[in-house]
């Protein structure tokens, strides 16, 4: 538990550098059945910087697994 809050405070505060921008949704691909892949782009600042989402919707609701953000 200890481990989720901070990693959701770490996220908060990276993506509170985007305030203001959008989050445009590129393509989405099934990894397998119920994982998929979810490309983004923020757009709105200098530059689109691209982020991929990793979601499981296998289960009661969607579960985000990993974020990468320009490939990393």
């Amino acid at each position: 538990a200890a481990y989720r809050d901070y990693i959701n405070s770490v996220y908060q505060s990276y993506f509170a550098l985007y305030a203001g921008q959008s989050l445009r949704v590129v393509s989405s691909r099934e990894r397998a059945p119920g994982d998929y892949v979810v490309s983004t782009q923020i757009t709105g600042g200098n530059a689109a910087t691209p982020i991929d989402f990793r979601v499981k919707t296998d289960g009661p609701q969607p579960l985000l697994l990993d974020v990468a953000v320009s490939g990393v």
